[in-house]
Order: structure tokens, then sequence, then C-alpha cells
């Protein structure tokens, strides 16, 4: 019914052949934009194919390998830099406890000579 309404509006708008080259025309646009589309499909897949290639032939690892690695190394990059803040505070808190217990000390030698 509505293809049929489609052609009633065309055949008012255009005399027989003004339609028939309009409607040609309309075909090979849809063609042209059809054909278009599949090579923009086919270019994606071939540009997912060879990215996932490389992927697999960097030493046979893949991304999710690759991004694992990478995750271990910052962690112990981290794991480092933690231990070494961990001995800093360590030695600054036995220096302050030194002279912690040095003034104790001196304190208590000072109310003991009175």
């Amino acid at each position: 019914m509505e293809n049929e309404a489609v052609l009633l509006k065309i055949k008012r708008i255009f005399d027989k052949d003004e339609s028939v080259k309009a409607l040609l025309k309309n075909i090979s646009d849809l063609r042209f934009h059809n054909g278009v589309l599949i090579s923009e499909v086919a270019e994606l897949k071939h540009n997912i194919e060879t990215s996932v290639k490389k992927e697999n032939t960097q030493g046979g690892k893949t991304k999710k390998q690759w991004l694992e690695t990478e995750i271990i190394k910052q962690l112990n990059n981290e794991i480092v830099t933690y231990r070494k803040k961990y001995t800093e505070a360590r030695q600054k808190s036995e220096v302050w406890q030194n002279k912690y217990f040095n003034l104790l000390a001196q304190n208590g030698k000072e109310s003991n000579n009175y």
C-alpha cells in the first residue's frame, strides 16, 4: 500500500520518463552509498586483523599480558619507593627517640642534683 502511494506521488510530480530517470538515479546513488559502506566495513575489519596480528607477534604476548607486566613493574616501583620512605621514617623515629630519652635522662640528672 505504501509503495503504491509513493509511486502515485512520483507519477503526479514527474511524467513517465522523468519518474523512471529519478528512480534510477536514486537507485544508483543508494548502490554507490552501499558500496562505500561495504568498503569502509572491509577496511575496518582489515585494520582490526592487522592490529591483532601485531599484538600477538610482539613476543607472543597479547595486549592484556603486556598491560599486566606494565602494572606489575609500576607496582614494584611503588613498593621500592615505599620501602625507602619507611626506612627513612624509621631512622628519623629512632633519632627522635634517642633525643627524647637523652632529654629525659638529662632532666632526671638535673632533678636529682637539686
